[in-house]
């Protein structure tokens, strides 16, 4: 395969309703999370990280 930079976010610094667009990497303490391309990853309220399907 190839490789595809991209970057890396750690959970704990994340702010939350921060909009990360994938390709992206965030690592926490309990699991590394893949944000696909064509995906986002927002920080709820409760620290719940919530991904979704572009438009």
């Amino acid at each position: 395969g190839t490789g595809l930079g991209c970057p890396t976010y750690t959970a704990e610094a994340l702010e939350h309703l921060q909009k990360i667009v994938g390709p992206a990497v965030v690592e926490g303490q309990t699991a590394t999370t893949w944000v696909a391309p064509g995906w986002t990853a927002e920080l709820d309220a409760s620290d719940n990280l919530i991904l979704r399907r572009s438009s």
